[in-house]
């Protein structure tokens, strides 16, 4: 009688065993779909024709200072360069919510550096000082958190950059950078 009593139990417990077994790898396959996922989408955001559009049509904008940047790029500028705005937009929002994921480590950064990172600070080197100019522009509003998220993620692959020995592509640093010093 005991020993029936005990193979029960030593059936229910390898039963326990073998279920979370089954859970934790069905947790583990779900995850790496959404990794999969996820480089899949950067991966298109790198290569596709959109993407390079995007890239190069505002790598390729200029403008002398802020002022000028608001008068020519700006929400307030005139209708024919609502086009450009888009762009700059869409692209400071990808950046920022990849900055986001990144940061709560739902990405793995290697794979960001590797697909991204001389884009990502191409673009942060470029726009830096309007970015920060644009979170102090409505008075009573310092210190906002506008795109830090983006901050964040071009920091860390300065960071990476450097660990890894390879030179910052200071020449995409607009002129009015405040970056210049500190990355000299």
């Amino acid at each position: 009688m005991i020993e029936l009593s005990v193979i029960r139990d030593l059936v229910a417990i390898f039963g326990v065993i073998a279920g979370f077994s089954y859970y934790v790898l069905t947790v583990r396959n779900a995850q790496k779909e959404r990794q999969m996922g996820m480089l899949m989408q950067l991966y298109q955001t790198k290569h596709s024709p959109e993407g390079i559009y995007r890239m190069w049509r505002i790598m390729l904008l200029m403008w002398d200072d802020f002022d000028d940047y608001l008068e020519k790029w700006g929400p307030y500028a005139h209708p024919e360069v609502t086009e450009e705005l888009k762009l700059i937009t869409s692209s400071w929002s990808f950046y920022d919510g990849l900055g986001k994921i990144l940061k709560e480590g739902m990405v793995d950064l290697d794979t960001v550096y590797e697909m991204l990172g001389l884009r990502i600070l191409m673009v942060w080197f470029k726009y830096e000082t309007i970015i920060k100019s644009l979170r102090n522009f409505e008075e009573g509003n310092p210190g906002s958190d506008y795109l830090s998220n983006f901050e964040y993620l071009a920091n860390v692959m300065i960071k990476v950059r450097k660990m890894r020995g390879q030179s910052l592509p200071l020449s995409w640093l607009h002129h009015t950078s405040t970056l210049r010093q500190e990355l000299a």
